[in-house]
């Protein structure tokens, strides 16, 4: 068996707009603005709640695209089956660090790709429920889409226990000036998230008259697989109903097989005489019954989540904040499983908002200094809506927990330093105005994780990163010192 490609960033990204970080909860948005510009200085350094109004509407379909990205990823079956698989790693994962207190190293998991290999088991799984990703061509024309079986291993209580999921796999072709190239992905959640969020920013950005070039720029992109899946089979489906569509589909854990059937399912009803509107209708009742009958499970899995991280109080109040919202977005779904996509629709996203805090969000402006001067220190803004700022914190700090894992879970710091990649630079470096960013910019660059060690021989004052590499070591600081 081919070993995987542990060191492969998650992410849901656009170059142009921002990026979605499943594991982190959060978003950032580049505004293609200067720090100056946006009303920020080096003596100023919160915006007012205009400045904060302005860029949000200068940056609203970008904003949305991403916040659809966290709604569907805290209360979908796919999104609790890859936090699930999220968790079970992370546990594995902090038994590997070194012993005491003075190192932030891993010793790295075992690359043991064997049967019972929890990690392994945990980290293909969720390889599969994703499908695929970024498109290496364009995908101009689908000729063919066929199911391919995958099997999957996981834990049931003590034992092991396989599966098979008939997963579709859509073949496509690219024609270039040499020829046609060939080639094949693996429809799963990745694809319908992108699809959901993109056809929902495109329909708002039409209707305030936001930039809407992207249209062309991500036509037959991963943004468009899903609406093409669904118009391979039934070229007459509305758009609106391909995205409610995606959305319920992503209750089911092969998601992908469940939105054909769903597509094909308008499509035969349509041919005795039943209206695209009046299946939604009937479907949206299978879903609401099938999230009733899971709600138990739902909940007391969230709970085991927050009791996995007990005593590390960072990490424990982050999970007990989503656990929060997870069941929120799930009980409004038991409602109309689509609630977020129809009050979009229905002009309510204010309602929306005021319904479901904005996750925290990162803004990312341009430079104005030469590299020498170090642009990034403190260029950038990071918000929240969180009145509660603990809370706030301890999201900053599960997002340094996932980053440091991230990096470590498929060799031990050792190796990991032995190459350094841009991804290794820490989350908060280009808004951090602490002066041991100033006076460490190359840990802060390159091993992050490092500063923890600067830290704890200094006064134990730790920043976000070195709060979330502590809380890993299955400690937490103290209240009076908590970042």
């Amino acid at each position: 068996m081919e070993h995987p490609d542990l060191s492969r960033p998650e992410f849901y990204a656009s170059s142009a707009w921002g990026t979605y970080y499943p594991n982190r909860y959060y978003f950032t948005i580049a505004v293609h603005k200067t720090r100056e510009a946006a009303g920020l200085s080096d003596t100023k350094y919160d915006l007012t709640v205009a400045e904060q109004r302005q860029l949000q509407w200068e940056n609203y379909p970008a904003m949305l695209h991403e916040f659809l990205h966290y709604m569907q990823d805290l209360s979908t079956m796919v999104g609790q089956a890859c936090l699930f698989n999220q968790v079970l790693m992370k546990s594995i994962f902090t038994k590997y660090t070194t012993p005491g207190m003075s190192s932030a190293a891993s010793l790295g998991n075992k690359k043991d790709t064997s049967f019972d290999n929890d990690f392994y088991n945990a980290f293909m799984f969720n390889r599969t429920l994703e499908g695929g990703g970024v498109l290496i061509t364009k995908m101009h024309q689908i000729s063919k889409i066929e199911n391919s079986d995958e099997a999957i291993t996981a834990r049931a209580g003590t034992k092991l226990v396989t599966r098979m999921f008939s997963i579709p796999e859509i073949h496509y072709v690219e024609k270039t000036g040499s020829g046609d190239i060939s080639a094949s992905v693996k429809l799963g959640s990745f694809y319908l998230f992108e699809c959901i969020a993109h056809e929902i920013d495109q329909s708002v950005s039409k209707r305030q008259n936001h930039f809407t070039a992207g249209s062309n720029s991500h036509k037959a992109t991963e943004y468009t697989v899903g609406r093409m899946v669904a118009q391979f089979f039934y070229p007459h489906i509305e758009i609106e109903n391909i995205v409610r569509l995606a959305v319920m589909a992503l209750q089911s854990m092969n998601c992908g097989d469940a939105f054909i059937q769903m597509v094909n399912e308008l499509k035969e009803n349509e041919l005795n005489g039943i209206s695209q509107e009046q299946s939604v209708v009937l479907i949206k009742k299978k879903i609401q019954q099938q999230l009733r009958q899971n709600e138990v499970n739902f909940v007391a899995q969230l709970k085991e989540y927050v009791r996995i991280f007990q005593g590390r109080t960072q990490l424990e109040k982050a999970f007990t904040y989503l656990t929060e919202v997870s069941i929120e977005l799930y009980r409004e779904r038991i409602k109309d499983p689509c609630f977020d996509i129809e009050w979009i629709y229905d002009d309510k996203i204010n309602e929306l908002l005021d319904k479901i805090q904005l996750c925290d969000f990162l803004y990312i402006f341009d430079d104005t200094l030469p590299l020498s001067l170090d642009p990034g220190f403190n260029r950038d803004y990071i918000g929240t809506a969180l009145q509660d700022m603990d809370t706030s914190v301890a999201l900053k700090a599960m997002v340094a927990f996932d980053h440091y894992f991230s990096m470590h879970y498929a060799q031990a710091t050792v190796l990991v330093e032995q190459k350094i990649k841009d991804s290794y630079c820490c989350p908060f470096y280009n808004c951090c105005p602490l002066h041991y960013r100033k006076d460490h910019a190359d840990i802060c660059l390159t091993k992050p994780w490092r500063i923890f060690e600067l830290q704890y021989a200094a006064d134990q004052e730790y920043c976000w990163y070195g709060s979330g590499v502590l809380e890993t070591k299955g400690l937490s600081i103290p209240k009076k010192k908590q970042p």
